[in-house]
């Protein structure tokens, strides 16, 4: 699913909005390079994790078998793919975050799920929500390094974020002061 918040900037005070959405906020709410240090970023993207599974040295993942365990591995499932807007070129070097661990991608970035190595996150189970874009305890997964990895920019990360994906919108106008609506 996927978070979004409208952040004030320079457009929302200065240029008019269209009628029938939020003005453009540019990049910089989003956390895109030249933007503030540390802001508070508009989008975040995150997948359950579908399964956990103990693997031996040398078992395969993935279509292609595009990655090889080196010792023995717990890999996650993650329950989102590039039909979701998460880039195939994330394969084996991409990273989410489960419980503010950082955590690499293992294998093909395929159509709806995603692997990740979780041998450094102890605990990590079924239903537990793995964070790909945005922030996790005291660790984050910014938008310009997402984009770095992805070998892409950040306004084609954002746009390519798919329709299957829920959002969830924190604030702007109707909003409750706790966030909610």
């Amino acid at each position: 699913f996927i978070t979004t918040r409208p952040p004030p900037t320079y457009t929302t005070h200065y240029c008019p909005p269209p009628s029938f959405v939020y003005p453009p906020r540019g990049g910089g709410g989003a956390g895109a390079a030249g933007a503030p240090a540390d802001p508070e970023s508009v989008a975040r993207v995150r997948a359950r994790v579908l399964e956990v599974r103990d693997l031996a040295p040398g078992s395969t993942v993935s279509y292609g078998a595009t990655y090889t365990t080196k010792r023995a591995e717990r890999l996650a499932t993650l329950g989102i793919g590039y039909a979701d807007g998460l880039p195939w070129r994330l394969s084996n070097r991409g990273q989410a975050l489960i419980g503010g661990v950082r955590v690499p991608i293992r294998g093909g970035v395929c159509m709806d799920v995603t692997s990740v190595d979780v041998s450094g996150a102890p605990g990590v189970e079924a239903a537990d929500v793995a964070t790909l874009l945005g922030r996790d305890g005291g660790e984050e997964v910014a938008l310009a390094d997402f984009a770095k990895a992805a070998g892409t920019i950040e306004y084609e990360v954002l746009t390519a974020i798919g329709r299957r994906l829920p959002r969830h919108y924190v604030g702007g106008p109707g909003a409750a002061a706790d966030g909610s609506r």
